[in-house]
Parts: C-alpha cells; sequence; structure tokens
C-alpha cells in the first residue's frame, strides 16, 4: 500500500471526514492517554434523542440518557475525564446534571469535550426508582461515554452491571498513568467480558444475536421512543433483566431489603471480581445456588419478582415518556435466565490489566485501494496497536478501477463487507482482496455486443470474452486502446472469440475490432470496395474501379439498387439480416475515359 494511501483517523476527525465504524481519537493531559471507546446506542426519554440542543449557551450542549436499577429519576449526575493515573479513573470533572423524573439524564456538556468520559449517577434524599416507587436500592452507578457521540446525539447508559465493569477496570488499570489506550481498551472490553459471564446469567452472551454479546455502556436498559426495531427491544429486555437478577441475588443473599445491607454486598461483589472470579466461597456459593426468575425485586410492589420483568419495561413506558406508536410493547420472547451466577470468569488478573495485540492491513493487489482501522494506533503504515478483546472496524475502499472483494485472514474469508466489525482476539494480519475491473469496447460501436461476462475479475481468475459480432459483421480481433494485441494475449490468441487468458492485477481495456462483412467481393480486376466507419459506427462504403472500368450502382442480393453513389455510401444497418449481401457494380469505361483516366482517374466528371 502506498504511503499517501493510508488513512489516519485522527486526521480524519480534525478534518471533519466521516469513516465507517467507531472512530477514536486520542489525547494525554498530565501525560494521561484519553480515549474514545465506541458507545452506540438508542435514544432515551421522551426526546427520542441524546441531546436537546445548546441553550443559550452556544459552547454547552445538553445531553441525554438513562440511569436505571429501575429507572433513577431526581439523581446527581457527574461527568469526569477519565484518568487512568486515579485509582478510581476520575479525573477532572467536567460537567454535572441531573436525571429528570422521568429518569432521563440531563447535562449541559462544553461543546469542545473530547476523549472517555466517565458518568457517575448518584441517588439522594429525592431519587426514586420508578420501577419500585422508592428510594433506590443502589445508589451509585457509573458507565462509560465518548464525548464526540454524546455530542452528535447518542444518550449514555449507566446500570449496576456497567459500574461493575468500570469499578472492575478501574481496579486493573487505575493507579497507572503509563497504561496504553489499547491497554485501556483490552481492560473495559474484558471487565464487561467478565460481568457478562459470572452475573449475565445467560442473557448477554446470546450466540443465536446477531448482533452479538450486549454491550454494557450502549445498550438501553428502558424502552426508548427510538426502540422501534424488535431486536433492540429483545436486547433491552435480556440487559434489563440481568440487572433486575443481580439486585434480587444480591437482595436475597443479604437477607434484607435495607439499601446499606444490599450496596455493601453488591460492592463487596465488585471489588471480589476485580481479579476475574469470586474467591469469598460463601458468596460464590450463594450466587451459584440462586434461582433468580422467582426472587423478587427489591421493595417492588405486588411482590413482583425478576420474571416479570417484560412487564414492568412495558408499564413503565408512560413514565418515561416513551409516547412513540411505533414503539411497541414487548411481546412473550425467549428471555428465560438459562444459566445461574457463575464463580469464575476464566479470565486472570493479568488478563483483566489489557493486552495489545498487533493488527496488520494488507491490500492486494497493493495498490488497489484505501485501508483504514477505525480506534488503533498506528505504529507505522498500516500497522496498528490495539486492544485484545477490543472491537475494532476496518474499512476498506477500492480504487477506480477497481472492487473489493473480501476481507480474509490466513486465506479464510471474513467478510464481504467493506466495513468489517470484529474483536481482537490476537494479533492478525487482515488482508483486503481486490479484484480488478475489464472494461470491453465495440469499434465500431455498431459491430457488436463484446462481453467479459463480468465487470471485475480476481486477479489470477480466467476471463473468456466473447465478441457477440452484430448481423452484417465478422470479428476481426481484441486490441488495446493503441490498436496493439494486449499482452495478456499470446501472439495470434487475440484473433479468436471466445477468447480465454488469466486476469492480470490491474484493470484492463480491450476493444472487439468487427469488419463489416455482408459484402460480396467483386472481380478484382473491375475494382474494390474499402469501407470505414464514422464516429456514429455507420458503414461508409467506397468503390474504387481498376482501370478501364467505371463504378455504376450498389445492388443488394437481389439485385435492387441501393445507391449510384461510389464515395461514402453509408449503409442502412437497419435493413442488414443474415442474407444481405451489398455489391459493388463496375462496367468496361469508354475508351476516352480510359485515356483520361491515366491522368485524371478518379474524378467523379467522369464516371
Amino acid at each position: 500500500m502506498r504511503p499517501d494511501k493510508i488513512v489516519n483517523p485522527d486526521v480524519l476527525e480534525a478534518t471533519g471526514q466521516t469513516l465507517s465504524g467507531r472512530l477514536f481519537s486520542f489525547f494525554k493531559p498530565l501525560m494521561v492517554v484519553l480515549f474514545l471507546l465506541g458507545v452506540a446506542g438508542c435514544s432515551g426519554g421522551s426526546s427520542g434523542g441524546g441531546g436537546s440542543g445548546t441553550g443559550d449557551d452556544p459552547d454547552v450542549q445538553t445531553l441525554g440518557g438513562n440511569a436505571t436499577k429501575g429507572p433513577l429519576a431526581n439523581a446527581d449526575v457527574a461527568v469526569f475525564a477519565l484518568d487512568t493515573s486515579a485509582e478510581d479513573l476520575l479525573g477532572a470533572e467536567i460537567a454535572s446534571g441531573t436525571t429528570d423524573s422521568q429518569a432521563n439524564i440531563a447535562v449541559d456538556l462544553p461543546v469542545d469535550t473530547a476523549g472517555l468520559l466517565v458518568v457517575t449517577v448518584t441517588a439522594d434524599a429525592d431519587t426514586t426508582d420508578l420501577t419500585t416507587g422508592q428510594s433506590p436500592v443502589l445508589t451509585k452507578l457509573s458507565t462509560i461515554a465518548v464525548a464526540s457521540e454524546w455530542l452528535a446525539g447518542q444518550p449514555v447508559y449507566a446500570t449496576p452491571l456497567s459500574h461493575m465493569a468500570v469499578r472492575i477496570a478501574a481496579s486493573n488499570i487505575g493507579g497507572n498513568a503509563d497504561v496504553s489506550a489499547a491497554q485501556i481498551r483490552s481492560a473495559l472490553a474484558r471487565a464487561q467480558r467478565v460481568v457478562r459471564s459470572t452475573v449475565g446469567f445467560g442473557l448477554l452472551d446470546d450466540a443465536a444475536d446477531p448482533d452479538g454479546p450486549i454491550d454494557l455502556f450502549s445498550t438501553a436498559p428502558v424502552l426508548t421512543n427510538d426502540s422501534v426495531d424488535a431486536s433492540s427491544r429483545q436486547r433491552t429486555l435480556r440487559y434489563r433483566k440481568a440487572t433486575e437478577a443481580i439486585a434480587a441475588v444480591i437482595a436475597d443473599i443479604s437477607g434484607s431489603t435495607d439499601a446499606v445491607a444490599i450496596e455493601t454486598l453488591f460492592d463487596s461483589l465488585t471489588n471480589d471480581l476485580a481479579d476475574g472470579r469470586i474467591d469469598d466461597t460463601d458468596l460464590a456459593a450463594n450466587l451459584e445456588a440462586a434461582q433468580p426468575e422467582t426472587l423478587a425485586i427489591p421493595n417492588a410492589a405486588d411482590n413482583q419478582t425478576v420474571g416479570d420483568t417484560l412487564a414492568i419495561i412495558n408499564t413503565e413506558r408512560t413514565a418515561l415518556g416513551v409516547d412513540n406508536d411505533q414503539v411497541e410493547d414487548l411481546v412473550q420472547a425467549d428471555d428465560e435466565i438459562s444459566q445461574p451466577a457463575v464463580a469464575d470468569s476464566g479470565l486472570t488478573s493479568d488478563d483483566l490489566a489489557g493486552e495489545v495485540a498487533i493488527l496488520t492491513l494488507e491490500a492486494t493487489p497493493g495498490a488497489a485501494g484505501i485501508l483504514s482501522l477505525a480506534g488503533g494506533e498506528a505504529t507505522q503504515p498500516l500497522v496498528f496497536e490495539v486492544g485484545v478483546d477490543d472491537e475494532v472496524t476496518v474499512t476498506a475502499s477500492a480504487d477506480e478501477g477497481f472492487a473489493f472483494a473480501r476481507w480474509s485472514e490466513g486465506g479464510v474469508e471474513k467478510s464481504q463487507q467493506t466495513s468489517y466489525t470484529f474483536t481482537v482476539d490476537a494479533s492478525s494480519t487482515l488482508v483486503a482482496e481486490f479484484s480488478a475491473g475489464i472494461v470491453v469496447q465495440a469499434d465500431p460501436q455498431t459491430g457488436g455486443a463484446p462481453s467479459a461476462g463480468q465487470a471485475f475479475f480476481e486477479p489470477g481468475a480466467t476471463v473468456t470474452l466473447t465478441a457477440n459480432p452484430a448481423t452484417g459483421f465478422e470479428f476481426f480481433a481484441w486490441v488495446d486502446a493503441e490498436g496493439m494485441r494486449p499482452e495478456v494475449f499470446a501472439e495470434g490468441a487475440n484473433e479468436v472469440t471466445p477468447a480465454s487468458f488469466t486476469m492480470p492485477t490491474t484493470p484492463l481495456s480491450l476493444i472487439a475490432v468487427y469488419e463489416f462483412s455482408a459484402i460480396t467481393d467483386p472481380d478484382p480486376a473491375q475494382g474494390e470496395i474499402s469501407r470505414r466507419f464514422d464516429e456514429d459506427g455507420n458503414v461508409l462504403l467506397t468503390a474504387i474501379p481498376q482501370a478501364g472500368f467505371v463504378f455504376v450502382q450498389w445492388t443488394d442480393q437481389t439485385g435492387a439498387i441501393l445507391s449510384t453513389q461510389r464515395e461514402d455510401f453509408q449503409v442502412d444497418l437497419a435493413g442488414i439480416d443474415g442474407d444481405s449481401q451489398i455489391n459493388a457494380e463496375f462496367t468496361d469505361a469508354p475508351l476516352e475515359a480510359a485515356v483520361w483516366g491515366q491522368f485524371n482517374w478518379g474524378e467523379a466528371t467522369w464516371q
């Protein structure tokens, strides 16, 4: 790949260009790497969007989201820059706000905010859990947000499970200013894996879900005005049910509905999971023995259980301001909890500190297109440092004359999409394979319909050309733009149809040359016929008498006279069929014409 083909995501962001997939940018205040981790999600609240404009201050933008165990109304919200030198990852506070009576987050964020943010939601005396109508049993929630995406209108969501993931990541990378951006992404991704695998109850890693595991930082835990597709609603149900389940299990183990007791045990579980497994054997045993489906939701009215989550989500839509008629209620779904809590995630402390992999991008042919990676740090052209367990997006854009074919690794196809999103599991080389284009034209354009069968071929493929001459024409040869035999053909191999050759690594432009064949060759002693084609592909015939002869007329195969015009007689191709033949008739010239012709042969006056 040529150096001028390298796309630097930072440059794209600075110039306002866009790139498919998530786009990450980095900066290093006080030696601390701040980075972007992709957060996508549905809009929250009655507004149906994440932002509500800039208000009276053009330097800030009011942004939205949701905080849910049940939905928390009237809670305090704070936004911090992520700082790995801080034990809890909380750097400078950038903004603050609240959740409103519908649990919608409202924060005035400076429009020039960049990087990864930690968003915290804290309950106070006025906070209400809209599911229970009482004070929440979990008073501290946190999540990760991307400043650029939040400012672009994508809301943020905070839940007990996102809070666990943030705290596990903080335990493993907090207090270390030297952690790379790739390591941070890996640590956050693996913290999510710990939560999903240990206390996800089989709801967060649905192998049948084409969108993959549920992202704890970006998936909406409540219905919103943007929940118009069934898939997003089902992911909301599974995420919310897992959230209610962990709270119910913790309350059941604590044997109390007291918020302090429940939160203390929840924090203990979160801290214990920092190394990837629950070391407290009693807690592990109780978790694994719990049957969440039948457990009561702490402080819920009418003894609602975790199994009632679907009905709860449908009921609370009014309280949350969901008034979009296109957002249908959840219906009976396959949301049964399929497994109990698990004590061991399979990840170790070393894993959770974040690992770095090297992702190399290659193009074949080498100059066929532009390759880029959203979310990696280039160590050299098209070589990137990425986080293991990080979700990244690679994009290929074909140059003129080429078409993208596939992404492959080690000869194995990975995707046929130009933008391919995947989870990094180790260092690898991804190859963007391109096909080269072939353009086939006719000369004259009325001479036939030449075809290669398709517009692009992969290098090394066998190409078969067919001339398909029009009625009255014969194929002559395949030539290049200079009228020469193309290099892909051996000598003489370009003079047949069909003609086959091996596709090279570069695009091709070929011309099928045709001759007008619906002509009866005259007696060579009397004269000959020349033919040419004008720019519109019309056939122009000229009769050339031999010495002692003069041209008389053009006739067809029936003897009918077509024209007496000797030069540039235009053939009506619409009247040509398989039996058509055009004849040039000559006759002996009078003696005086023949003598005169020795000096002035070809003068129309003497014809």
